[in-house]
């Protein structure tokens, strides 16, 4: 299968996929908080939409899956050189 790529706004996509991952987590009672700086932009990156959703679906259930109840993932970004989605969890 070839790659789609196309501009993908990052903050987007990461919010969307957080929300569809909010009602998994709070089914152990973890909080998924997305942290990004008042003022922070991220540019777009040229990338694939799905491809890279689906990554970030893989990472953030992983960390659902593997933490205690009652704990927080707590999700970043940052950009330098490359931009930068850090998903941090208990």
């Amino acid at each position: 299968a070839s790659l789609e790529l196309e501009a993908v706004d990052l903050v987007s996509l990461v919010r969307d996929t957080i929300q569809g991952l909010r009602l998994i987590a709070a089914r152990k009672n973890i909080n998924i908080d997305f942290e990004i700086g008042d003022g922070v932009y991220i540019p777009p990156v040229l990338g694939d939409y799905i491809r890279l959703k689906q990554l970030l679906i893989i990472f953030v259930d992983n960390a659902i899956k593997y933490s205690p109840e009652h704990t927080c993932i707590t999700i970043s970004m940052r950009w330098g050189e490359y931009v930068y989605i850090i998903v941090r969890d208990q």
